[in-house]
């Protein structure tokens, strides 16, 4: 008899489990139904609280964003007046500017402004400037044409047009800067060009005073055209 017990337990154990999951699966839907019809006085206006509660936190949590964007035109090229440059640093002229733009210099001064460094995304910052840079502001071409974007998302429309207005004003003001600088640049090429000019006349007219040694009559200067007479080398 002790040898047929364990198979016997085994059979059972067996055939019980496969009673548990056919039961499982047979009042599984039953039961919901039945828990349902009981409860689903008490169970509408809890899911309803749940629902709305749900969409309250979400609505307290979520702050909603708003686009603020400039648009500024750059030229292909740095102005010139004796030269213009080409190649490399001309197509590199406003890829410079971009970086200008999104620079400490430019952005340093823009938080200077209290409206800008109280803004909900500036303060929660460790480093606005990198950020801003890097990340905050939307600085990029306009497909192929020479206009710059500047943009900025923010939870504040007000706010963000105003940093978005602030950032283009101190790129204007640091381009102002930089325009003196030029002015002063092509000032002291002039007057190299000037001073160069001035000794290649200097050189021409003593050599036209030697040369005119040679002539039977000496040359009347009448303003830049020189009247000669007579034939020689030096006439040629």
């Amino acid at each position: 008899g002790q040898v047929h017990r364990p198979s016997v337990v085994r059979r059972n154990t067996t055939s019980v489990s496969r009673a548990v999951q056919q039961d499982d699966g047979e009042i599984s839907l039953a039961f919901i139904l039945g828990v349902w019809t009981q409860w689903w006085k008490w169970l509408l206006p809890i899911s309803l609280i749940l629902i709305v509660g749900s969409a309250a936190i979400v609505m307290m949590t979520f702050k909603p964003k708003y686009q603020a964007s400039s648009s500024i035109e750059i030229l292909e090229h740095a102005p010139w007046v004796i030269q213009q440059e080409s190649g490399p640093k001309a197509q590199q002229f406003v890829a410079t500017q971009i970086e200008i733009l999104r620079s400490p210099r430019v952005l340093q001064a823009v938080l200077e402004d209290p409206s800008v460094a109280n803004m909900y995304e500036i303060k929660k910052r460790r480093d606005p400037i990198t950020w801003l840079a890097e990340k905050g502001l939307e600085i990029r071409p306009v497909g192929q044409s020479t206009l710059v974007k500047v943009g900025f998302q923010g939870v504040d429309p007000v706010a963000s047009a105003h940093l978005v207005n602030t950032v283009v004003d101190n790129y204007f003001d640091t381009q102002s800067d930089q325009k003196t600088m030029r002015i002063l640049k092509v000032l002291k090429v002039l007057r190299n060009n000037k001073q160069m000019q001035a000794k290649t006349v200097s050189t021409l007219k003593k050599n036209v005073q030697n040369l005119s040694k040679d002539l039977d009559v000496v040359p009347h200067f009448a303003g830049p055209t020189v009247m000669m007479s007579g034939s020689s080398t030096a006439q040629e």
